[in-house]
């Protein structure tokens, strides 16, 4: 068995302490081995980008749209940047995941910042305040 996964080295300190490949002990059972494979590990992210091109391919509409990482839209891991593109891409998202965030009482960030308290201009200049928004949709 063979999973590969698409994490690179430069991404984080504890990417890149990751070994490229390595046999998985514990799901390596019944005489069956497990290996993990990271096969861009040591590429840039421009290194990454030509290797898709010089393929034929394109790289997903999240990465041609500005995005610096492909995950949800409104990751709770997104980089300030990211967080307004994604609002940007899907006000719809932003919206219910506000209203979300109210009627659960806590926020879905890792720096615990509610989107509600975020300024609606750092996020989306055509949006109204996200806690007016999140009151009409929860009304």
């Amino acid at each position: 068995m063979l999973t590969c996964t698409g994490l690179r080295a430069g991404e984080s300190e504890n990417r890149a302490k990751q070994e490229p490949l390595k046999l998985n002990k514990k799901n390596s059972k019944a005489g069956r081995e497990w290996w993990e494979w990271l096969p861009i590990h040591q590429l840039t992210t421009l290194e990454v980008f030509a290797a898709i091109a010089e393929a034929g391919e394109q790289v997903h509409w999240c990465y041609q749209a500005g995005m610096s990482r492909m995950s949800c839209c409104l990751c709770i891991m997104a980089s300030q940047a990211d967080l307004a593109l994604g609002a940007q891409l899907r006000p719809d998202l932003l919206v219910a995941y506000a209203v979300r965030e109210k009627a659960y009482g806590f926020t879905f960030r890792m720096d615990r910042r509610s989107l509600t308290d975020l300024p609606a201009n750092d996020l989306q200049p055509a949006l109204p305040p996200l806690a007016e928004l999140a009151e009409k949709v929860a009304a």
